[in-house]
């Protein structure tokens, strides 16, 4: 019933946004409160039924699909987070929702074979790059924040409410992989494209990256 507030249905339309943005789905919602007064619970029948429906349907689409794709269903959650199926394929894109558990297996993709890695930041010196790892929220003294059009990625330090001045950033092309909780509860690593500088907007305060490409090709960094 939480969800009927309206901070909620800000938030909840806000998550509804990211995964229609990365996916081509459809939205189905199940209102397990009653709609006249959300302190109360719709009966557990009325739920039920509604649940028994909504798996019909997706049962038929999932029918639907095969027939007139020609192609048979599967799906193997833990090929989502396996740096290896993403490989094979030679190409990333932001579309694609391509998301990993922790460092390593986002550097896997660029020929890394060692252990864990915990630094935000690695090097790709042979093609003037970099992998970033920025948290897009606000984290001790650090604010990065993704724009709404995910083409902008500013960053900047502050204490005590103040601006603090920080060096100017290199000039790498940086390969995004935001570390974030999505809207599953899991801290992830996401792809969001390749960014530079933007110096126009980039002083010793705020600085300023604008996303140049948002797919990559990885057979050059595997060869």
């Amino acid at each position: 019933g939480q969800h009927a507030s309206a901070h909620h249905i800000d938030n909840d339309k806000i998550r509804q946004r990211e995964i229609l943005e990365a996916t081509d789905w459809q939205e189905h919602r199940i209102r397990v409160y009653d709609k006249e007064d959300p302190s109360k619970g719709r009966s557990m029948n009325e739920v039920i039924e509604e649940v028994d429906k909504f798996i019909c349907f997706l049962k038929k689409r999932k029918k639907d699909i095969e027939k007139m794709e020609g192609i048979k269903i599967r799906w193997n959650f833990e090929d989502k987070f396996n740096p290896e199926i993403y490989i094979k394929q030679d190409l990333i894109n932001v579309a694609g929702n391509v998301v990993f558990l922790n460092h390593r297996d986002c550097l896997r993709l660029f020929g890394y074979m060692g252990g864990h890695y915990q630094r935000g930041w690695w090097s790709i010196k042979e093609f003037n790059e970099a992998v970033w790892f920025p948290k897009l929220y606000s984290n001790n003294q650090w604010r990065n924040l993704l724009s709404d059009d995910r083409l902008t990625i500013t960053q900047e330090q502050i204490i005590d409410g103040k601006k603090i001045r920080h060096s100017l950033p290199s000039n790498e092309v940086r390969i995004v992989f935001a570390h974030y909780k999505n809207v599953f509860g899991q801290t992830v690593y996401k792809f969001y494209g390749s960014f530079i500088t933007d110096w126009e907007n980039t002083d010793e305060y705020v600085q300023t990256f604008k996303r140049i490409s948002d797919e990559l090709d990885l057979k050059k960094y595997n060869k």
